[in-house]
């Protein structure tokens, strides 16, 4: 639903009343979690029949959908501790999540022998344990303060990024659903291989992303922001070129390391892949302002042409051209994506 994504631009909206948005992110991401827990819980013995052909599955399906209010909460308090630029309680908050879910699989799963109940079970006692630890820090500082006023204005706001999140589904994931159409597996497996090294630069820009995501509302609202704005795109990008070159370099001798021959004919495929991935976090860095500057329907209405593109590009150039029509596909969505992003940001923000 990408509710927190609103916390940003109100947190930084000319008067407003900082408890007040944080409270209400995080109260309203435990309403909307709790809706969506409630739905995904009635409807889990058709979700089991339908993707297991069993309802032997059903309890983990609601022991996961009872953990949804927990789940949006900790999203909530995630984007909470990047706004407020709080980069140690942030990767304290994480690795604590981590080492509950390593710790409790290792001891369901040796000690207690759940197999499934097991990893199931840590990762949602880790969400749950986490999210409760993020919002009694919120607390301390803020208090608890929930507008209900401002929790459908937020709302509203994020509604627009909740649609383009179905269109992105479309981009990052049609090639999987067309390519086995026209494709054998063993082809498949080689397009996957080459989609794992490709993608390698993507961690990077997630990173980057995150934090980036959350203080280009306050960012764009300094008197230098223009400055201060290009000159984090120049070192930004120069950064992104040299890990790009890296992983072009390592990736060769990597892949004869860690695949059998059979997979080799990957490496034809990793240069075109990497590319659509540096090409893609040059619209990311634009669209954002998108968002900065109060306009979510335009980044909703970016992403779905971009799905539309994407799928005619996967449809006109899989079934000829197979995996290399896929990759080629992947990067000529990217260009499409982020050019539509740069020069609709530019009007929204010379």
């Amino acid at each position: 639903l990408n509710f927190s994504v609103a916390l940003g631009f109100f947190y930084f909206e000319s008067g407003a009343v900082k408890p007040q948005v944080v409270g209400t992110t995080l109260a309203g991401s435990w309403i909307l979690g709790t809706i969506a827990g409630l739905v995904g819980w009635i409807f889990s013995e058709p979700i089991s029949r339908t993707v297991f052909h069993s309802t032997d599955f059903v309890i983990y399906l609601r022991l996961i959908f009872a953990t949804l209010p927990a789940g949006f909460l900790l999203e909530a308090g995630l984007g909470w501790l990047r706004v407020e630029n709080r980069p140690l309680l942030y990767t304290g908050a994480v690795l604590f999540r981590i080492c509950q879910i390593v710790a409790g699989t290792l001891t369901l799963l040796l000690v207690f022998h759940l197999k499934v109940g097991g990893v199931v079970g840590s990762n949602v006692s880790a969400i749950v344990f986490t999210a409760l630890a993020i919002t009694g820090v919120a607390i301390h500082f803020h208090g608890l303060a929930f507008n209900f006023a401002l929790f459908k204005r937020m709302l509203r706001f994020a509604l627009p990024i909740c649609l383009s999140g179905f269109a992105m589904f479309v981009v990052h994931f049609g090639d999987r659903f067309v390519l086995p159409r026209y494709r054998p597996f063993a082809d498949i497996g080689i397009y996957a291989a080459a989609y794992k090294f490709g993608m390698l630069l993507s961690t990077v820009q997630a990173a980057f992303q995150f934090y980036w995501e959350a203080q280009v509302f306050h960012i764009i609202k300094r008197p230098d922001a223009r400055p201060v704005f290009a000159r984090t795109f120049t070192y930004w990008m120069c950064f992104l070129s040299f890990c790009m070159l890296g992983v072009l370099v390592a990736t060769p001798p990597a892949l004869h390391l860690m695949m059998p021959p059979a997979y080799y004919s990957a490496l034809t495929l990793v240069p075109i892949i990497l590319a659509a991935y540096y090409i893609r976090p040059l619209g990311d860095f634009f669209a954002i302002l998108f968002l900065a500057n109060g306009l979510p329907s335009y980044a909703a209405t970016c992403n779905s042409i971009t799905a539309v593109f994407s799928l005619a590009a996967y449809f006109l150039l899989i079934p000829r051209y197979g995996i290399m029509g896929a990759a080629v596909a992947t990067l000529l969505t990217f260009v499409f994506a982020s050019s539509i992003s740069i020069i609709w940001s530019y009007r929204v923000w010379p």
